[in-house]
């Protein structure tokens, strides 16, 4: 059986004019507020600027806007479900911001044009000089199912997916996709195919936690998943099965009263309270940002940090890692 990849759903050109919309009405009512309250068209001025500045900064670092996060679209890069990042966000910025010159309307025409993209990404001007895209996560309330563009490369941690609220505790194997699985384990697929039903019929031992709990397990034991050591650089390290959340406090998710909660002891409270949503299925470790105050990264085996998209899975490569705020794990089947 082979893998057919999948387009990622790209974000209505509607919507995307509405979140422009949106983050200009928020820029224009700050400057707005600073010139009634002080009287000073300058410093109005500089507060625009601030507030477009930190809006740029924030969908690079997230891809994330107030508008992006009121129409439920987000900004990532074209070859995976990552954060555009500082260079490509600013690229798009100086792109959007060379259409005000154009009599304070080209601006609107920019961030509509992606309706003249005859190709399936329907890019925008600035998205195709800065190649970047804009998805749809209007109907993604929970992470999760593979996307598009699978990597060619075991290592390569490029791997879209798009959620779906029951893949998080009982993933389905697929045995089209076992080739993913040899990168992290490879000589569990073969146990896993040889007896799929045991793991069913026997008792599994960390089944005594809750009823999610216990379906991740043996889904896990189905697929040839088995428990992962989550390995903290300030010394905290956890044996998980199935999917949990990472925090200084977490809090359970809606859906998921009886996720695993990982506390971080943070003194830098780097780490949100609520950081990072995070599970195991047929195609290995994943983690998803909820929102963090200062990000989540994934880094590949060369150390390359690449910043995850808010409310997007992203699979962790063998021997990569994650950055979480200030912290940093490793995922590593438990042995």
């Amino acid at each position: 059986m082979t893998t057919t990849p999948v387009q990622p759903r790209i974000a209505p050109v509607a919507r995307r004019v509405g979140a422009f919309a949106i983050d200009l009405a928020v820029a224009a009512a700050v400057a707005g507020g600073v010139w009634a309250a002080t009287g000073e068209p300058v410093l109005a001025g500089l507060a625009l600027v601030q507030v477009a500045v930190a809006l740029c900064v924030w969908e690079s670092r997230t891809g994330l806007t107030v508008g992006n996060a009121a129409c439920r679209i987000r900004t990532v890069r074209v070859e995976g479900p990552y954060a555009p990042g500082i260079r490509r966000g600013a690229l798009r910025a100086l792109v959007v911001g060379a259409g005000f010159l154009g009599a304070g309307l080209g601006q609107w025409v920019v961030v509509s044009s992606g309706v003249w993209d005859r190709r399936q990404l329907k890019q925008g001007w600035h998205d195709a000089v800065a190649n970047t895209v804009m998805i749809d996560v209007a109907r993604q309330p929970q992470p999760v199912q593979p996307w598009v563009q699978r990597p060619t490369q075991p290592q390569a941690p490029e791997q879209w997916v798009q959620p779906s609220p029951a893949a998080a505790l009982q993933p389905v194997p697929q045995p089209g996709q076992q080739h993913v699985r040899l990168v992290h384990a490879p000589a569990q697929p073969a146990a896993a195919t040889g007896a799929p039903e045991a793991p069913v019929e026997a008792p599994v031992p960390v089944a005594a936690a809750t009823p999610p709990t216990r379906a991740a397990a043996r889904a896990a034991a189905q697929t040839g998943q088995g428990a992962h050591l989550l390995s903290f650089d300030n010394g905290q390290s956890f044996t998980v099965v199935g999917a949990g959340l990472v925090g200084r406090s977490p809090q359970a998710l809606p859906g998921a009263p009886d996720a695993q909660l990982l506390e971080i002891v943070d003194e830098d409270r780097s780490v949100s309270k609520t950081h990072l949503q995070f599970g195991v299925d047929e195609q290995g470790f994943w983690v998803s940002d909820l929102g963090s105050t200062n990000g989540t990264s994934v880094l590949t085996p060369h150390g390359e940090p690449l910043d995850v998209v808010v409310g997007v899975r992203v699979y962790v490569p063998a021997d990569g890692s994650v950055r979480v705020g200030q912290r940093q794990f490793t995922a590593r089947p438990a042995r």
